[in-house]
């Protein structure tokens, strides 16, 4: 019987870590995909050759990396925050607010490298591009959001009695 529940334990647990890697790697496609398309869009607007191309690349996803590690961490922080108490809850700031400045210096370290690498004329157009980007990404997402709350709703609509 103990065996039983160790083992039906064990494979529950399997199971639930191979549904989140799942879920983990879709959510990393989708980001890679969103990534490219914003890579082609920038590279394209500002006429970059395949060199230029490749060195924006490699920027936007080593900070887009990092700054998804560091969200992650804020996340984490944040979902222990209302339990926390006395030294975990000056811990858990030292630790919001280290992940705080790390996500910072993300953003200014990109901006730094660009400058660097692509001057303040390309620098600019890609802040705006991004900046564009990202709204319409966003406004995207929120409008979908809305859709499938909507279709949910017409869903879950109640059921109409025909009398004949």
């Amino acid at each position: 019987m103990r065996r039983r529940f160790i083992l039906r334990s064990i494979v529950l647990i399997g199971l639930t870590g191979f549904c989140m890697q799942v879920y983990a790697s879709q959510e990393s496609k989708h980001r890679d995909r969103i990534e490219a398309l914003f890579i082609w869009k920038v590279s394209d607007t500002l006429n970059l050759s395949r060199d230029e191309e490749k060195k924006l690349a490699e920027i936007v996803k080593k900070y887009a990396d990092q700054k998804t590690y560091a969200k992650s961490e804020i996340d984490v922080v944040v979902g222990k925050a209302k339990s926390a108490k006395g030294d975990e809850a000056k811990k858990l700031a030292d630790r919001y607010q280290k992940a705080l400045k790390k996500y910072s210096s993300c953003q200014t370290d990109e901006f730094d490298q660009i400058k660097k690498e692509f001057g303040s004329e390309k620098l600019m157009k890609y802040l705006a591009l991004k900046h564009e980007f990202t709204g319409k990404l966003k406004a995207f997402l929120s409008q979908s959001e809305k859709s499938q709350t909507s279709s949910r709703k017409t869903i879950l609509k109640d059921p109409k009695i025909i009398e004949d």
